[in-house]
């Protein structure tokens, strides 16, 4: 796994259907489907 550190709120959508938030360093990854 990968680790990235961001300063802002970053959301980032994969073509597997994540939909990753990134905010204030934390990650957040949930399942659109």
């Amino acid at each position: 796994m990968d680790t990235h550190l961001f300063l802002g709120p970053i959301i980032h959508t994969t073509n597997d259907g994540h939909l990753e938030i990134i905010k204030d360093g934390a990650i957040l990854v949930k399942n659109e489907k």
